[in-house]
């Protein structure tokens, strides 16, 4: 089953858990897409609008869930979808 769309972009959002939350918060990122609410432990957030949140400038970002239930990361989910230069 497929993921909302984000509102800002229209790009699938993706899901990150509570512990990949906290660990982002730690950066102190600006996060624009987040869920207000998680939904069975997951954030759903947007993968183009808040892709330096999730590590885009890192060597490997932090872990996000796809729709497909796959386990990637940002970096190797914007190749995948051909958009590494969003």
């Amino acid at each position: 089953m497929a993921n909302p769309k984000c509102k800002y972009c229209e790009l699938e959002t993706v899901e990150i858990s509570d512990q990949t939350l906290q660990d982002m918060r730690a950066m102190h990122p600006n996060i624009r897409s987040l869920a207000a609410r998680p939904k069975n432990g997951w954030w759903r957030i947007c993968a183009g609008c808040d892709q330096y949140a999730l590590g885009r400038e890192m060597t490997r970002g932090f872990p996000i869930r796809t729709s497909s239930g796959e386990i990637s990361e940002v970096n190797q989910l914007l190749a995948d979808l051909g958009l590494e230069d969003f």
